[in-house]
């Protein structure tokens, strides 16, 4: 069975743009093009760092990632530092058991871009052209294939009880993650195999901590998350193109930012927007973001 609420018209943005959406749709729009002044964090490194170190079971090449990509002029944010984190999450993430890829696995593939029709035996990633999702690890034992999407937190400020209640809440709704069910569907839609379940593991550098939560896949679960998603899909297409409209003082008012839809709710989410002075002190001045934000490179 393959599935059915899904047209091929339909573009199916990728998980983490579809996530940005649904949070605030004008946020969304305003990320395609913009990003923050000097905002750059080894967050999103260390977590290159680990996900390399754990394809290839080696703390060096964890190492060699972190080298790497560390840019110049940074000197609030230490190198060493950083490693030392990261190796010692790292070597909990490779001391778990059972491990993060199971003895006896009847193939695996590291990094696997999901929107592509042939998935076989494999250690790297496939050089498949055009967008794609990636899941960072999917595995088949016995014909279950399994698909694991690999968290990493460098430094949480937290002690250990607030670590593992943060964990478990994130766990906890691994059975509506949108991204984790955004891989199984492609793996479902592109290579017409039902994955039997999906897993998230969560590394926290410190405190030092490893949990992870698998749940079993279903036809109706990825139904139900299809029919969802054809609908904001649906949306995301015509964003960013917003309609003269009727203003407050009754006179027709071209479309500007402002006119985007945006959700009012979320702006402190995740430790806040990073849109909210352009939406809420500039009142979407196009010509003034300049001054806070750069142009991303396209």
């Amino acid at each position: 069975m393959t599935p059915r609420w899904y047209e091929p018209g339909i573009r199916a943005y990728p998980p983490t743009q579809t996530m940005t959406f649904m949070r605030c749709p004008r946020r969304w729009v305003l990320s395609k093009d913009w990003e923050q002044r000097g905002q750059w964090t080894p967050n999103r490194l260390a977590g290159q760092a680990i996900h390399a170190g754990a394809a290839q079971q080696s703390t060096l090449a964890a190492r060699h990632v972190l080298e790497q990509g560390w840019p110049l002029g940074h000197g609030e944010h230490d190198l060493e530092a950083t490693w030392a984190a990261v190796g010692r999450g790292l070597k909990k993430l490779l001391a778990i058991d059972p491990p993060l890829v199971p003895v006896g696995v009847d193939w695996q593939k590291v990094e696997a871009c999901l929107d592509h029709d042939h998935l076989g035996v494999s250690e790297g990633p496939p050089q498949v052209p055009g967008e794609c999702a990636i899941t960072d690890l999917v595995y088949s034992v016995k014909g279950q294939v399994t698909l694991v999407d690999l968290k990493t937190k460098l430094v949480g400020g937290e002690n250990v009880a607030q670590a593992e209640w943060r964990m478990r809440h994130t766990l906890d709704e691994l059975p509506h993650d949108w991204q984790l069910l955004d891989y199984a569907w492609r793996l479902w839609r592109d290579s017409g195999i039902l994955p039997s379940s999906i897993r998230k593991v969560i590394v926290s550098c410190s405190p030092i901590l490893v949990r992870e939560a698998e749940i079993p896949v279903t036809e109706p679960m990825l139904a139900q998350w299809e029919r969802a998603a054809a609908r904001w899909w649906g949306e995301m297409a015509t964003a960013g193109h917003p309609e003269p409209w009727i203003g407050m003082a009754g006179a027709i008012e071209l479309p500007t930012l402002s006119m985007e839809k945006a959700n009012y709710t979320a702006c402190e989410d995740f430790g806040g927007c990073p849109f909210k002075l352009l939406c809420h002190d500039l009142y979407g001045d196009l010509e003034q973001a300049g001054n806070f934000y750069e142009r991303r490179v396209r």
